[in-house]
């Protein structure tokens, strides 16, 4: 909300430009007017062309999805067969779901960012049709609750994976990682030529093919299994990055959009050029997400385990009179024998 608040009123007053005041001005006004709908989790839905914070419809994505998977992974743990083949229904839905809306209007592949699009995202059909809704996001997050049962029964089982398996797994999560990112160009070619069933089957796979990768990846880490590119995401160096991710998810396109939209000359594309932006975007990133971190989400964060901690009975409650007597005692002769 705190981000809210910020483009709803102060965002506008940081630059100017041929397109910011045009772009910016946009996005408060939005805010201004539908930032209730973000704190409903609803923004996904209602209102889509005039969206607040154009990157939030990932947390009313996350939200509904969360509230969809709570009865399932209930079934996962009271009755596993029946939580199984509902998994795998909700699975092939989140399949189907895509390839027919993609389909039906002919929509495109993925999100083509064009500086028409930039401007402003709810005037993009694809944004608001096949983009932002929870149903066309659904297959990686039950891929994800897919990962988390196969886990747990791999631990409580004798069923291990061989390194034959966890070579074979990592090759195909590098494959099927890398595969829908590079595949994606495609669409931007002047020489492609639409077409609805390929667009439609694209839409429809791509996440398929990110999320098995991320299954393989965690099943081989899981298995203890040697993989270099996993001990390397272990690494404690990335731990305070970690903690940082959410604030940056939620900061990250305003730089983005104040160095597009404030810009006065036109700019040469080249590797170097853009290998320097996107540094330079994640350093920006990173450092605004630290300072909002640390002045909004932790202390709020402190203060629900300190009102937590307040309200939770008291394990001294549950203790007997003896043994409660017993502690004070030994509390008292650790008093004594402290050095004066």
């Amino acid at each position: 909300m705190f981000v809210l608040a910020f483009i709803s009123t102060l965002y506008i007053k940081m630059g100017s430009g041929p397109e910011w005041n045009i772009s910016a001005s946009l996005e408060s006004k939005d805010c201004q007017e539908n930032w209730w709908i973000n704190a409903l989790y609803l923004n996904n839905i209602v209102r889509t062309e005039t969206m607040c914070h154009r990157v939030s419809w990932y947390l009313a994505a996350d939200m509904q999805l969360f509230i969809v998977s709570v009865p399932l992974v209930y079934l996962l743990i009271k009755k596993p067969e029946m939580g199984r083949i509902t998994l795998w229904i909700f699975l092939v839905a989140s399949l189907v779901i895509p390839f027919c809306v993609v389909y039906y209007h002919h929509l495109d592949p993925i999100l083509l960012t064009y500086s028409k699009s930039l401007r402003d995202f709810g005037t993009n059909h694809t944004y608001r049709t096949a983009y932002i809704p929870s149903y066309m996001r659904a297959t990686p997050y039950f891929i994800g609750i897919l990962t988390g049962y196969l886990v747990h029964y791999l631990n409580n089982s004798n069923k291990k994976i061989s390194v034959l398996q966890a070579n074979c797994m990592q090759i195909g999560a590098f494959i099927l990682g890398f595969l829908p990112l590079l595949s994606s160009s495609m669409f931007y070619q002047s020489n492609f030529v639409y077409n609805p069933l390929i667009a439609a089957a694209f839409s429809s796979l791509q996440r398929l093919s990110w999320g098995t990768s991320i299954l393989f990846g965690f099943l081989v880490f899981n298995a203890g299994k040697e993989w270099s590119v996993m001990k390397i995401l272990s690494a404690k160096v990335f731990v305070p990055l970690g903690k940082l991710t959410y604030s940056a998810y939620l900061v990250h396109i305003l730089p983005q959009f104040y160095d597009a939209f404030s810009a006065k000359t036109l700019v040469h594309i080249s590797w170097y050029g853009m290998i320097h932006q996107t540094l330079g975007d994640v350093v920006i990133a990173y450092s605004l997400a630290f300072v909002l971190s640390m002045a909004i989400e932790a202390p709020w964060l402190n203060m629900e385990k300190f009102l937590l901690r307040k309200y939770q009975p008291s394990a001294v409650h549950g203790k007997s009179e003896s043994t409660q007597s017993s502690d004070h005692k030994c509390s008292l002769m650790k008093d004594i024998e402290k050095p004066v």
